[in-house]
Parts: structure tokens; sequence; C-alpha cells
């Protein structure tokens, strides 16, 4: 018998009652044990997935997202290597290509630049254009998310294409519309997809 019930038995209670007020008494200790360690079971914190800056994670998204929006294999991997090499945390500011091991260190730098108003950058896998496309993504981060970043890219080319009709114009438009500027830049794609031409 517990304390509670010797202490019951010296009050005078009956042994039917003693025995109910002590399994009463233990039932209540056994719910508080409980709920305690349920308390420490949710204060745990959470884990986080690892961060993605490995090439071949990269390169699997990509090679999901071509065949998803029905872009020749490849093609959007060769241009990821022509923009950023494939590190999804890439930022291009001040003619400078900034690559980074974290999304919060490439963040860091782009909300620099924003309080300097400078908003002349390229970010991400893809190097998606600050200016003129962030108003198409919540946050910074999500803007790096290779994930985001690259669906993103994967639908403005596609945009293109359907625009001027092939993928060699399209290549050419995503990166500028100086002729100059987009013939070099649809050459180092070209280099990286392996074939003389895109189709």
């Amino acid at each position: 018998m517990c304390f509670l019930g010797s202490r019951l038995k010296s009050l005078g209670f009956p042994l039917f009652l003693r025995v109910q007020f002590s399994c009463l008494f233990l039932a209540g200790c056994g719910a508080g044990s409980l709920q305690n360690t349920n308390v420490v079971a949710e204060a745990q914190p959470e884990k986080r997935a690892p961060a993605l800056n490995q090439n071949s994670s990269v390169s699997s998204i990509i090679e999901q997202t071509e065949e998803s929006n029905g872009i020749p294999k490849g093609l959007l991997k060769a241009m990821a290597e022509v923009e950023s090499g494939c590190m999804p945390y890439s930022v291009n500011s001040r003619h400078r290509s900034l690559r980074f091991k974290t999304i919060t260190e490439a963040v860091n730098v782009i909300n620099q630049n924003v309080k300097k108003k400078y908003f002349n950058m390229s970010v991400g896998c893809m190097q998606i254009h600050y200016k003129t496309h962030r108003k198409n993504f919540q946050t910074v981060d999500s803007m790096l998310d290779c994930r985001e970043n690259v669906a993103y890219a994967a639908r403005l080319l596609k945009k293109l294409y359907n625009q001027y009709g092939s993928w060699e114009m399209a290549v050419k438009r995503y990166h500028s519309t100086n002729p100059k500027r987009s013939e070099r830049y649809y050459k180092k794609v070209l280099a990286k997809y392996g074939k003389d031409h895109i189709g």
C-alpha cells in the first residue's frame, strides 16, 4: 500500500475507500507524467532539410523541369551551366559573379544592394533578373530557391519559344535583346549543349 493508503487508514477510512482513492491518485500521476512527456517531445527542435548546394541535386531538378515543360532535353541544363555553373545561390552584381554556399548569404547580399537602391542583379541557378522579375516571386528566398528559380526560367523560355517560333530565338532572347550579346550567349549554350543546333 502506498503512502496515501497508509494515511487514509490512520484517519479511519474503510479499506474499499482507501483502495479507490489510491487508484485515483496513481492514475492522476500517470496522466501528468504523459503530459510532461508530450511537452518535452514538442519542444524538440525541428530537423531542417540540408541546404541544396550539390550540382547533382540541381541537375535532377533541371531534368525534371525540362521534361514537364516540353523543353529539349539538356537545353535548360546547358543554359544553367552558362548562367551560374548550376550553382543555386548565385548572384551577379555590379559585373561580378558571386557564388555562395548558403541561401542566407545570397539573400544578405541582395538585400544590401536593394537598400542601396541597386536592383540590376541576376540571381539563382538560372540567373533571373531581379529588377525585371522580382515582382513575380513572393520573397527573395523563393527567387533563389532552386526549384522555383528553374521552374520560372522554364516558363519564361517556353513563352519566348511560343512567341518567336524557335528554341534558338528563345535562348537568345532569354539572355538579351542585344543581337551581339545574345549571339555570344547562344554560342556558349550550344557548346554546353553539345550540338550544333537546338531542337
